[in-house]
């Protein structure tokens, strides 16, 4: 049997996922309460396994709502997958991640997200998706003429530094939560933070010296938290690990100087790598571009593991981003364009009928043009990763027309490097 998880299961999931990931969790220490009151927090995004009333597996079902345009699709991030090591080897993973693809869909997730073996989870519809970082190289030998240099510390001109603090919890929270609306605003596939998580956090007296905002006349207008660990941990997680909360984009000096500011950290720890999951935004780059910081924009696709994407239903994900396809038809020059095609991705098509600028979705229609697309590449047409006009995909030579509206309709946009990897 499997099921949502409920309050009397909190503790049986917690006994199940430290057995199963050999966790040393003793009821009622720090770390089991803390793991407890995670669970209980998301009860509803659980689901487990049972056999006679015992949980036996259980999976946990992250659930983000991304921005794309003027509207937002739900994406399901699959986590703690976990079978007790009593049950293992019958099966029983595959079974409960059957079970999350059909609950996901019949729960109307647009798409899902994981990371792990390929091989595994290509049995369930996963492909490999792409991972987008900057990489940052601090205290490089570099070769001048016949000289050679050491790239470090980057100067900060004092009127900017004096404008850098750390991030205070109590009193700036609501204006930085404007700051990475407005920001997040900008770039598809960024996340729309919950009810929940816009809430005043509880004060933190200890304040996190790489947790920085950029004030300038009483106003935050940048905000910049970075995590450091004593190791590497990836190619695309250096010791120095940066997240862009936002930035006023009309300032690019302020985040040149929130960056230099944690070059100059890193420098003077012997540190000599960082990344930062940034959009691949012509503005942040031209900004970088203008400060001796050697840095460059990596797109990269796991090997044996990987960032793992797929869509769970088609039809929900073109219901939902209808607003914003009406939007780019009707600001085109085929706003009065009548007719109807269908999009499919082999397990599944949608059937768009489109009468001057408004679009109606049906999973069931004749149409004047069918396109099979990769589902790779409807990924990256939802996310604004591609333009329709770049993907090399067989388009259909009797409706010419029916191409030139889907490269309307699916643009090139700035996206966000973070929730969809």
């Amino acid at each position: 049997m499997i099921r949502t998880a409920t309050k009397k299961d909190i503790d049986g999931l917690l006994y199940v996922s430290s057995a199963a990931f050999n966790q040393d969790l003793k009821k009622g220490s720090k770390k089991w309460s803390e793991k407890k009151a995670d669970i209980s927090h998301e009860l509803k995004q659980w689901r487990i396994m049972l056999e006679n009333g015992r949980i036996i597996g259980a999976v946990h079902i992250k659930k983000d709502w991304l921005r794309i345009g003027k509207a937002k699709i739900l994406k399901g991030d699959v986590g703690g997958v976990c079978i007790h090591p009593e049950m293992q080897g019958k099966g029983l993973g595959t079974l409960i991640l059957e079970d999350t693809i059909k609950w996901m869909n019949k729960c109307d997730y647009d798409l899902s997200r994981l990371g792990g073996l390929c091989k595994y989870y290509s049995r369930f519809g996963y492909k490999r998706f792409s991972r987008r970082y900057f990489e940052f190289n601090v205290g490089t030998v570099a070769r001048a003429g016949a000289s050679r240099i050491i790239e470090g510390a980057v100067p900060i001109a004092k009127e900017c530094l004096a404008k850098i603090r750390p991030f205070h919890s109590a009193k700036d929270h609501a204006s930085a939560l404007v700051l990475s609306e407005n920001f997040n605003s900008l770039y598809n596939g960024s996340r729309v933070l919950s009810a929940e998580e816009k809430k005043q956090p509880a004060q933190c007296k200890k304040r996190d010296p790489l947790n920085l905002v950029y004030e300038e006349n009483g106003k935050i207008i940048g905000h910049i938290q970075t995590t450091e660990s004593e190791d590497e941990i990836s190619d695309f997680e250096a010791r120095i690990r940066i997240h862009l909360h936002g930035y006023d984009p009309q300032k690019p000096y302020v985040i040149q100087a929130l960056l230099a500011h944690i070059n100059n950290y890193a420098f003077k720890k012997g540190i000599k790598r960082m990344t930062a999951r940034m959009p691949f935004d012509s503005s942040i780059i031209q900004a970088l571009t203008e400060l001796p910081l050697r840095f460059k924009t990596i797109e990269t696709y796991g090997g044996i593991s990987s960032n793992m994407l797929q869509i769970v239903n088609l039809h929900s994900i073109f219901s939902r981003m209808k607003p914003e396809l009406e939007q780019r038809l009707q600001k085109s020059m085929a706003s009065n364009w009548e007719g109807s095609l269908s999009l499919g991705i082999g397990k599944e098509s949608v059937f768009l009928i489109i009468d001057k600028g408004n679009i109606s979705i049906s999973k069931n229609e004749n149409s004047d043009a069918n396109i099979k697309l990769h589902e790779t590449d409807m990924l990256r047409l939802v996310l604004g990763l591609s333009s329709f006009s770049e993907l090399n995909v067989q388009k259909d030579k009797k409706a010419p027309e029916a191409n030139t509206l889907l490269s309307i309709l699916f643009p090139r946009k700035a996206a966000s490097s973070v929730n969809w990897c």
